[in-house]
């Protein structure tokens, strides 16, 4: 499926996955892609680089309550009619809104994706950083994704997705499971909700991993030391 994909369609999905604004079915098939697919995974990987990058470039600004309150306007978020233009601001001819809503349906893929074309353009000539050594994809039963774990020289950093099912009397735990038979090492807890980026243990450098397991846990992690109930497994790819 990947050799039918043009690099541009597959940079422009995963920028959309990354976002968070593919459509379930879409984002499902791209996650299958990514177990097999190195384009895949380098291409959604360079897109959490970039995004995050750009993130954490930005400043905060609060904009004004008058800024905010033509925004929501705007975009049908809010009841409160567009003010008028003040001293401090050309008066323009705006049409008042009250109560007519802009549907969000098509609101924010439509932000969305004004921002996945301004990032295509800006990742013309943004440098990226090295890429994951190896990747793996946690998935249930059902093969929906739940994490991707990246092992990189600093350390594996760990991405949830909606399908996680928090709880607050449970934690999931990551299990390295060496291919000589050894007890499983445990590598930390994994997020319920956005990234966490765990220690890279020093085995991943002196064992071939057989796989990485999860476990569900009391509160805290094992209490034994090794893994109470094992959920899922998946194997580390590399790049």
């Amino acid at each position: 499926m990947t050799q039918q994909l043009s690099d541009r369609k597959l940079d422009t999905l995963a920028a959309e996955y990354v976002l968070g604004t593919l459509e379930d079915d879409t984002r499902l098939k791209l996650q299958r892609l990514m177990v097999t697919s190195d384009r895949a995974r380098k291409a959604v990987w360079h897109w959490e680089q970039t995004l995050n990058a750009l993130g954490a470039s930005l400043n905060d600004v609060q904009p004004s309550s008058r800024v905010w309150r033509r925004i929501e306007a705007r975009l049908g978020l809010g009841e409160t009619e567009v003010v008028e233009a003040g001293v401090d601001e050309p008066h323009q001819n705006v049409t008042p809104l009250r109560t007519s809503r802009i549907r969000q349906g098509w609101v924010w893929p439509a932000i969305a994706a004004a921002l996945v074309l301004v990032m295509i353009s800006w990742n013309g000539w943004q440098t990226t950083s090295s890429a994951p050594a190896q990747v793996a994809v946690i998935q249930d039963a059902s093969a929906q994704a739940l994490w991707s774990v990246n092992l990189t020289e600093d350390g594996l950093l760990v991405t949830s997705t909606r399908q996680v099912t928090a709880s607050s009397e449970r934690d999931y735990e990551l299990w390295l499971v060496a291919a000589d038979g050894r007890a499983p090492v445990s590598l930390g807890l994994l997020p319920e909700s956005g990234q966490r980026l765990l220690p890279r243990n020093a085995l991943f450098d002196a064992v071939d991993v057989e796989v990485l397991a999860v476990s569900r846990e009391p509160e805290g992690g094992s209490p034994t030391g090794q893994p109470t109930e094992v959920l899922y497994t998946a194997q580390l790819v590399g790049l």
